[in-house]
């Protein structure tokens, strides 16, 4: 191409290209894209989050010759849930109720002591066992409260770890980092005395040391997560700075003589392996991108270029020193750029918000190998609408043409390459022969080219290692840039040819 066309088509580009990028369709297309994208990273952050369950925490302690029994209902957040179903059973008896605004459900229980028992010590001690559940919510919860008799041989609550309850919950930001939940009951409903909360990394099973409450024990070297006083019910970020190999975490609640309260073992950071997060990552956008992204291409298409084709507006424009070569050329390129902006943006939303959740960004060359994948299909949708409109004059029949090939390529492709392939040719799905075919039938259209890029970023074809069957990366490639160049290639040389047949 010399440089005086060269020039000339830089100048046809730049203006279609404004021209397209400004246009109503253009923002609209972007503003959609952004938007799905962003609340896609959501529920991609949804997906990926934690998986606890709700939960029933109870205490018990013993006070004017009843059992009283504290119930506390949060769910995997640690937010408390009022109206929640519970029912405590103490000795074949059972005392329902509901969980207060609070969350809360409590229940006093008149009991005999009429049977002591001897600890290793020698000591005289009362035992109560007890249940609290919610048969709707599927969870249980079970404890027991002892009571030691003093000097004086009077029976007496011993504050113990059945006063303190601590556990880990979710974070909704994060998938990977949780927070610390602490429920204390103090005699007659009193709230907790100032205590402070620390963490000592475990590293490996053997070095879990939970020490009992009444231990004092050195807190140096510890990680200093607060101290908190005069609470029933407290979350707590657990902002542990670094994280060990194992995610867990010895935690002690101590006095302000580092007398131990309560000490347990919590997981409090899990690590998420990027290969679970590109997994979830391709299976959230495949059910936006693969219906999206072809039907904004096609509109594009028609506005941008095909209506003009079909109802004679291209011939106004042509009477300008501008081949028809050169103005098919220009506007497929603005069509191209636009729809890859709108793109990248739309991976990079999900990409940043779901990082969120998960802790892990997708790998460059993944977050481009998935940009390649959906830009064929844009590209390659462009392409048809493009070629199409070469070949019939009706404005109607161009849009019409184009919905029959979105119908077929997108919403059908899926069926065709999965379901109706085994039937068809007698192949069994998770077999070599099966998987290639399946490779062959997706690379005939721009939506089966994608599902090639994210089976291969998965290495996983219906249980079949994608690896194993000898195909590249390369030859995927290949097979995208098919897409790229056939169908608009193809409309370029029907507007080429009548510039030739026009000069003549």
């Amino acid at each position: 191409m010399s440089e005086g066309k060269t020039r000339s088509l830089g100048r046809a580009f730049f203006f279609d290209f404004r021209k397209t990028v400004t246009g109503k369709f253009s923002i609209a297309m972007i503003i959609v894209i952004i938007l799905f994208s962003v609340v896609v990273g959501l529920v991609f952050g949804t997906i990926s989050g934690p998986s606890s369950n709700n939960a029933l925490n109870s205490i018990g302690y013993y006070d004017n010759s009843s059992l009283h029994i504290v119930v506390l209902a949060t769910d995997q957040y640690g937010n408390t849930i009022s109206g929640l179903p519970v029912s405590v059973g103490y000795n074949g008896s059972y005392f329902n109720g509901t969980s207060d605004s609070h969350g809360y459900f409590n229940a006093t229980i008149p009991v005999i002591l009429n049977q002591t028992l001897l600890d290793a010590n020698g000591f005289e001690y009362f035992q109560y066992n007890y249940s609290s559940s919610s048969v709707n919510a599927g969870f249980a919860t079970y404890g027991t409260v002892f009571y030691y008799l003093n000097s004086t041989n009077s029976k007496i609550s011993f504050i113990n770890a059945d006063m303190l309850d601590v556990w880990s919950v979710a974070q909704k930001s994060s998938s990977t980092n949780r927070s610390i939940a602490i429920f204390y009951v103090g005699p007659d409903g009193s709230k907790a005395p100032s205590m402070t909360l620390y963490a000592k990394p475990v590293t490996n099973n053997f070095q879990i040391n939970a020490s009992s409450p009444g231990t004092n024990i050195s807190t140096k070297g510890m990680i200093d997560l607060g101290t908190y006083s005069n609470f029933s019910y407290i979350v707590i970020p657990a902002k542990v700075g670094a994280h060990n190999g194992t995610g867990f975490f010895q935690l002690y609640l101590v006095n302000s003589t580092d007398t131990v309260y309560q000490s347990t073992s919590l997981s409090l950071y899990t690590n998420v392996s990027t290969s679970v997060v590109t997994i979830a990552f391709i299976a959230v956008i495949s059910e936006l991108f693969a219906f999206l992204i072809p039907l904004l291409a096609i509109f594009s298409a028609y506005l941008y270029y095909a209506k003009d084709k079909t109802n004679g507006t291209m011939e106004s424009i042509l009477s300008r020193p501008v081949t028809r070569g050169r103005l098919i050329t220009s506007r497929f390129l603005s069509n191209v750029v636009v729809s890859l902006i709108a793109l990248a943006a739309g991976i990079a939303a999900i990409d940043i918000l779901s990082s969120r959740y998960t802790g892990v960004f997708l790998p460059e060359y993944q977050v481009l190998d998935i940009i390649w994948a959906y830009f064929v299909i844009a590209t390659a949708f462009i392409g048809l609408v493009y070629l199409i409109s070469q070949l019939t004059k009706s404005t109607g029949l161009v849009l019409g043409i184009s919905i029959v090939f979105y119908i077929v390529l997108v919403l059908f492709w899926s069926t065709l390459s999965s379901l109706l392939l085994p039937l068809a040719l007698g192949l069994v799905p998770g077999t070599v022969p099966y998987s290639h075919a399946y490779i062959i039938i997706n690379s005939f259209s721009p939506i089966g080219y994608a599902n090639l890029v994210t089976t291969y970023l998965e290495d996983n074809i219906v249980g079949i290692s994608f690896s194993s069957l000898g195909v590249s990366f390369t030859e995927i490639l290949i097979v995208g840039i098919a897409w790229l160049v056939i169908p608009f290639g193809l409309a370029f040389m029907l507007a080429r040819n009548r510039d030739w047949v026009a000069s003549n």
